[in-house]
């Protein structure tokens, strides 16, 4: 199962986000969820370091992928990132309801 989770800051806004493991659905090479999960994923990172211009704290590796935003943002960058972590979160969402044995979504906010 692959397990999303999305770190929220205390204004509601996305902090970063972690992708984690590999969604059984079918064999590699062929894996419907696995391959959508991870080209939204790299849409996103793709997005907010080369059109948005955040330098993240990005770690990919099989079945892993991480993407930490740095402290400050302009207020330009933080509604880059807030169009495509939004958007992200509703594609893996859609996601998560047409295949839940494979996929789930956490969401953890900081309470400061």
């Amino acid at each position: 199962m692959i397990k999303v989770t999305i770190f929220y800051q205390k204004k509601n806004s996305v902090s970063g986000f972690k992708i984690e493991g590999h969604s059984g659905y079918s064999e590699k090479g062929s894996d419907i969820v696995c391959s959508a999960v991870t080209t939204v994923a790299m849409t996103v990172v793709n997005g907010l370091t080369d059109v948005v211009g955040i330098r993240t704290k990005a770690k990919v590796c099989d079945g892993f992928l991480e993407c930490i935003f740095p402290k400050k943002l302009s207020a330009e960058q933080e509604y880059g990132a807030k169009v495509l972590t939004d958007s992200m979160y509703l594609t893996l969402k859609n996601i998560e309801q047409q295949y839940k044995d494979y996929i789930v979504i956490i969401e953890r906010r900081c309470s400061k």
